[in-house]
C-alpha cells in the first residue's frame, strides 16, 4: 500500500497491507517521525481489530452493546486499568471513548456517571445484580420465581418523594397494594379494597374472620380489644362493637352496640360494665346492662316455644328450680305484685305442694314480706270470718287432721270504726278448742280457755301509763316448789319487793366517723343514767357492773361522706367484750342501704340479754358493698335497762 496521509485514510483493512507497509505517524512540534509496521501494528492489536478482542484480551473483559450477550467485569480501582490487566488505558495509546468504531455511549463505563440510551442489559437466570460491598442487596431470576433479596443486618426500605407506592398487577392498572405518604395504606383483593388504615385506626370491608387451629381447651382465638390508656379511670368506655347499616335513603346508621365501661379501676377490685343497646324506633337506648353484680334489663323478655326460666339456687349444683307455663290459649298477663305490693298466683283454689318460702332483701325498716289473706266480698258483714291459716297432718288413721289455726273475723265493719278479732285455737283431747284471742273492740288479749305460763327466764313487763324508757318488771324468785299467789289478799292488798331500777341512755351528738373499714359508735352524751357506776361509759364502749337480764335497744343512723355516689350497703350489730375478745351478739345485725347520697338508712335492734358483771358492749357498723363513703349519722343512741 502506498503511503498515505492520516488525513486521507478511510479504513484500513487487512487485504490492502503488505508485510513491509509501514503507518507513519509524524510529531510535527518536535519535527519527528515515527513509523510502524504492520507487524507491530499486529503484535498491539490482536486480531487484526476485531471487536471481539480488545489488547489481547477476549469479550469477556468488556461490555458490547452491539450484542449483549457478554457479562463484564467491572473495573473498581485505577490499577486495574492497565495493559497487563486487559484493559484500555491512555498510557497504552489507546483511545477509551471508542472502540471498534463504537463511540462511548455504547458502553457502560464504571468509573463515572454513566447513562444507557438504547437496548436492554439482559441478566441469565440465577444471574445476580448485587448492590453493597458484600453484595447485601441481590435482584435476579431463579428460573421460576423474580427475586429481591436483602441479605444483611440492616432494613430493607422501599421510599418515595412521589404520591405513593403501588403494587400492580403485571399488563393491568390493577392495583394490589396502595402506600400513600402521611396517608392510608390500602389493600385490596381482586381490585376491591379490603383494608384501609386512617388515622384513628383501620376500616375493613367484607367479612374478617378468626380461625385458630388451637386444640387445646384454652379459649382462642380471641378478639381482645385494649384500651391502653396512661390514665385510667372510672366510667371510662373501653371500646365499642358496632353494627351499622344504611337506611331506605342511602345513610350510614348504627342499628345496635356493645359498650364496655370501667366501674371501678382499683386494683384488686375492679368492676366492668358490658352494655347492649339496639335501635327501636329511631332511638338507641340500653336494652340490657351487666354490672354492679347483677343483670339489668330495660325491656321485654320474650321465652320462645317450649324455653322456660331455671333457677340454681344459692348452692352451685344439679338441682334447680323450673319456672314453666302451661300453653296458654290467649295473650295472659302475670303482675309480681301488683299495685299494692301482692303477689297473685292465680284466682281460684290452688294446692302447693312442699313448702312456699316468702323472701325479702329489703334492707329497710319496713314489713317486709307480706302473707296477705283477702276476703274481696261483694257484701262484707260484721262477725264475717275473713280468713283462716290451719294446720293440718294426719292422726294415727291416716286422717287429715286440723291440728291447730289462726283465723279473723271482723267485729265492726264500719267505715272509719273497723275492728277485728284475731283467734288462736288448738287441737285438745280431739276438739279444736279456743285458747285465746286478741279483740280489736276491746283492745285487751284474751285467754278463753287455759293458763298463761312464762317459760324460765320471762317476765310480766308494764310499760305504764307513758311510753317511755321506763318500765315496770314482774318477776319472782327462782322456786324450789310449786308455788300460788293470790292477787290481792283476802284485804285487797298487794305486797311488792321493790328493785331499785337500773336504766341509761346513750347517744352520738356528732356526725363523720367512717365506717368504711368498720367502726364503733362513739357515743358522746349521756341522756339518762340511773347509776353511773353500774352502767359507766368510755368513748364508744359501755361497762356493765352488775349481772342480770337487761333490756337493750340500739339504733344506728349511716349516711353518704361524700357526694356523687349512688347505693351503698351497711350493717350494724351489738358485740360483747367477756375480758379478753370483743364478739358478735347473735341475732343483732341490722343492715341498711343507703340509695343516693342525699338519703340516710336506720337500723334498729331490740334484745333482752343476761349480762355477767364487768363485760363491757359497744355497737359496731361497716359498709358491705356499694361505692359510696359511709360514716354514723347524728341520730344513733342506744338503751339500757336492768329487768331482774
Amino acid at each position: 500500500m502506498a503511503e498515505k496521509k492520516i488525513s486521507e485514510l478511510t479504513a484500513i483493512t487487512s487485504s490492502e497491507l503488505d508485510d513491509d507497509d509501514n503507518l507513519i505517524i509524524v510529531d510535527t512540534s518536535e519535527s519527528q517521525t515515527k513509523k510502524i509496521s504492520k507487524s507491530e501494528l499486529a503484535s498491539a492489536l490482536v486480531g487484526g481489530g476485531d471487536s471481539s478482542t480488545l489488547e489481547g484480551q477476549d469479550g469477556a473483559y468488556y461490555l458490547n452493546y452491539n450484542n449483549h450477550t457478554n457479562t463484564p467485569t467491572i473495573p473498581t480501582n485505577n490499577n486495574q486499568l492497565t495493559n497487563g490487566a486487559g484493559y484500555i488505558t491512555s498510557a497504552d495509546g489507546g483511545n477509551a471513548t471508542t472502540l471498534d468504531s463504537l463511540d462511548s455511549t455504547s458502553f457502560l463505563r464504571s468509573d463515572a456517571d454513566d447513562n444507557k440510551t438504547s437496548g436492554n442489559l439482559t441478566f441469565e437466570d440465577n444471574i445476580k445484580a448485587r448492590f453493597g460491598t458484600s453484595g447485601d442487596l441481590q435482584i435476579f431470576h431463579n428460573g421460576s420465581n423474580s427475586i429481591i433479596a436483602e441479605l444483611g443486618t440492616g432494613e430493607f426500605q422501599l421510599q418515595t418523594n412521589g404520591t405513593s407506592i403501588k403494587l400492580v398487577k403485571a399488563n393491568t392498572s390493577e392495583i394490589l397494594a396502595n402506600f400513600i405518604p402521611d396517608g392510608s395504606v390500602d389493600l385490596y383483593h381482586d381490585a376491591s379494597k379490603k383494608f384501609s388504615t386512617s388515622s384513628t385506626g383501620a376500616e375493613i370491608t367484607g367479612d374478617l374472620t378468626l380461625t385458630s387451629t388451637d386444640d387445646s381447651a384454652t379459649e382462642d382465638p380471641t378478639l381482645d380489644l385494649y384500651r391502653n390508656s396512661a390514665s385510667p379511670a372510672n366510667s371510662d368506655v373501653l371500646g365499642h362493637i358496632l353494627f351499622s347499616g344504611e337506611t331506605s335513603t342511602g345513610a350510614k346508621v348504627q342499628y345496635a352496640e356493645i359498650e364496655s365501661r370501667i366501674v371501678d379501676v382499683t386494683n384488686g377490685s375492679e368492676d366492668g360494665r358490658l352494655v347492649f343497646r339496639y335501635l327501636n324506633n329511631g332511638l338507641n337506648p340500653t336494652v340490657i346492662d351487666m354490672s354492679f353484680g347483677r343483670i339489668a334489663v330495660y325491656q321485654d323478655i320474650k321465652l320462645q316455644v317450649d324455653q322456660d326460666l331455671y333457677f340454681q339456687g344459692s348452692t352451685d349444683d344439679a338441682n334447680e328450680t323450673q319456672l314453666t307455663v302451661a300453653d296458654p290459649t290467649a295473650d295472659n298477663i302475670i303482675t309480681l305484685p301488683d299495685a299494692t305490693g301482692t303477689v297473685i298466683l292465680d284466682t281460684g283454689n290452688q294446692s302447693i305442694t312442699g313448702d312456699l318460702t316468702l323472701t325479702s332483701t329489703d334492707s329497710g325498716s319496713a314489713e317486709d314480706p307480706n302473707l296477705k289473706l283477702f276476703r274481696d266480698s261483694s257484701s262484707p258483714a260484721t262477725s264475717d270470718f275473713i280468713g283462716t291459716i290451719q294446720f293440718q297432718g294426719k292422726n294415727n288413721a291416716d286422717e287429715t287432721t286440723t291440728f291447730a289455726e289462726i283465723q279473723s273475723q271482723i267485729s265492726d265493719v264500719t267505715d272509719g270504726t273497723e275492728d277485728g278479732v284475731l283467734y288462736f285455737t288448738v287441737r285438745r283431747n280431739g276438739t279444736l278448742t279456743s285458747i285465746a284471742n286478741v279483740s280489736g273492740s276491746s283492745g285487751r288479749f284474751n285467754i278463753t280457755n287455759g293458763n298463761l305460763f312464762l317459760q324460765t327466764g320471762a317476765d310480766l313487763i308494764f310499760e305504764g301509763a307513758t311510753n317511755n324508757n321506763n318500765e315496770t318488771t314482774l318477776t319472782v324468785i327462782d322456786p324450789t316448789s310449786d308455788n300460788t299467789i293470790q292477787l290481792p289478799d283476802s284485804s285487797g292488798t298487794v305486797a311488792l319487793d321493790v328493785i331499785t331500777p337500773l336504766y341509761a341512755d346513750f347517744y352520738d351528738s356528732t356526725t363523720g366517723t367512717s365506717i368504711d373499714s368498720g367502726a364503733a359508735v362513739p357515743w358522746d352524751a349521756t341522756r339518762n343514767n340511773s347509776d353511773a357506776t353500774a352502767i359507766s361509759l368510755s368513748g364508744s364502749e359501755i361497762t356493765i357492773n352488775q349481772a342480770g337480764d337487761f333490756k337493750i335497744d340500739f339504733q344506728v343512723t349511716v349516711e353518704f361522706s361524700d357526694t356523687g355516689t349512688e347505693r351503698s350497703d351497711a350493717v350494724c350489730y351489738l358485740e360483747e367484750y367477756n375480758g379478753s375478745t370483743w364478739s358478735e351478739i347473735e341475732g343483732t345485725r341490722a343492715a341498711m342501704y343507703i340509695r343516693q347520697d342525699t338519703f340516710e338508712s336506720t337500723g334498729a335492734v331490740s334484745l333482752i340479754h343476761t349480762v355477767t358483771s364487768g363485760y363491757k358492749y359497744r355497737v359496731f357498723g361497716t359498709r358491705q358493698t356499694g361505692l359510696g363513703n359511709l360514716r354514723f349519722g347524728q341520730d344513733s343512741r342506744i338503751t339500757i335497762v336492768r329487768l331482774a
